[in-house]
């Protein structure tokens, strides 16, 4: 994925996402030994951040995004 800083700076970063009705995000946490950008189960009720309005998940989701972690503009396909 790739999006623009305010200086128009290209900035490479990558997700993973992992989704489902019956996912339980404490179990994938423990699988993959990272904690997640955002993570919830179906019905839990979760913030996209501080200012953000409290919503409810529709399915659950575990979502780890590297734009925060990893500093990079090298756009490289892999």
């Amino acid at each position: 994925m790739m999006k623009y800083n305010a200086n128009d700076t290209l900035k490479t970063f990558a997700t993973f996402r992992v989704t489902g009705d019956r996912l339980a995000p404490d179990e994938i946490t423990e699988i993959i030994s990272l904690q997640p950008t955002l993570a919830y189960a179906k019905g839990q009720r979760y913030s996209r951040g501080p200012d953000r309005a409290t919503l409810t998940g529709k399915t659950g989701v575990w979502f780890f995004a590297t734009d925060k972690v990893i500093a990079s503009t090298n756009s490289t396909t892999i």
